[in-house]
C-alpha cells in the first residue's frame, strides 16, 4: 500500500469535508453555496487548528504548514486567526505569522478592490 503524504492526506480531507459541509449546510439549511462555503470552511480551520495544536503538545505527525495557510487563504483566515489566539498556536514563528499576514493583506486589499468595483457607478 502506497504511503500518502501529511500535505495531500490533509489537503484531500479538508476539501472533502468543506465541500460536504457546503452542501450539507446549502441544502439543509437553505443558505447561500458562499455562505455554507463561508461557513464550513471557518469551521474546519478552527478545528484544525486545534487539532495542530494538540498533536504539537503530544509531539505527533503535524498539520502541515502548507495546508494551514491555503486554508487561511481560502477564505478560512477569520478562524485561522481565531484558532492561533485561542490555542496559542503559531503565534511565536515568525516566518508563518508573516506569510499569515500576507495573505490577509491580500484578502483585504481583494475585498476592498470587490466593494470598489461593485459599487462604482
Amino acid at each position: 500500500m502506497k504511503h500518502i503524504r501529511p500535505k495531500q492526506f490533509f489537503g484531500i480531507l479538508a476539501a472533502i469535508l468543506i465541500a460536504g459541509g457546503t452542501f450539507a449546510a446549502s441544502w439543509y439549511q437553505g443558505i447561500g453555496l458562499l455562505t455554507a462555503y463561508l461557513a464550513s470552511l471557518n469551521i474546519l480551520t478552527f478545528f484544525i487548528y486545534g487539532f495542530d495544536k494538540r498533536r504539537a503538545i503530544a509531539q505527533k505527525g503535524r498539520v502541515p504548514e502548507v495546508v494551514l495557510h491555503l486554508l487561511a487563504f481560502a477564505g478560512g483566515s477569520v478562524a485561522a486567526f481565531c484558532g492561533q489566539i485561542i490555542f496559542r498556536h503559531k503565534t511565536r514563528k515568525r516566518s508563518f505569522r508573516l506569510i499569515f499576514a500576507g495573505i490577509v493583506f491580500v484578502q483585504i486589499i481583494g475585498l476592498g478592490l470587490w466593494f470598489y468595483f461593485n459599487n462604482a457607478r
